[in-house]
């Protein structure tokens, strides 16, 4: 690949303003506790990064997000 990737000023963009609302749930049983969860219940599409890639000699960036509405199990163990 030839030519000169041109940026801009230094930190001159920022990502867009993130957003997220979980639900959790959780119940104890003498040392072990188990809790269920949904993750960013809006669905929203959070950016957590920039790829980048080079396609046709041209620079393509392309946002990179966080999960969308998911599900999760925690569970702890005190010892």
């Amino acid at each position: 690949i030839q030519g000169n990737v041109i940026t801009g000023e230094r930190n001159s963009t920022r990502f867009n303003n993130y957003s997220s609302f979980d639900l959790k749930m959780s119940r104890d049983w003498n040392q072990i506790r188990l809790a269920f969860g949904l993750t960013n219940l809006a669905n929203r599409k959070n950016q957590i990064g920039i790829d980048y890639e080079v396609e046709n000699g041209e620079l393509e960036a392309s946002d990179i997000n966080a999960l969308p509405l998911a599900p999760f199990i925690d569970i702890y163990y005190k010892f």
